[in-house]
């Protein structure tokens, strides 16, 4: 069973592109990591995600009772 899933999430401040077209899924119980460099858009993807950001394009999808 999918446990969250983000499909073509995408997030812009002004002219400035943070992430593009992000598309992935896990399953429960799975362990993901999300890795990149400093400024490559990690801390605003988990932002989307919990929905302390409205994302551009896309959409964030949780199992229900996961939090």
């Amino acid at each position: 069973m999918i446990a969250i899933q983000a499909s073509s999430l995408s997030l812009s401040f002004g002219d400035t592109v943070i992430l593009k077209d992000v598309t992935f899924a896990a399953q429960d119980g799975e362990h993901i990591g999300i890795v990149g460099t400093n400024g490559a858009g990690k801390t605003s993807l988990f932002r989307l995600l919990s929905g302390a950001y409205t994302p551009d394009s896309g959409t964030v999808s949780l199992q229900k009772g996961h939090t």
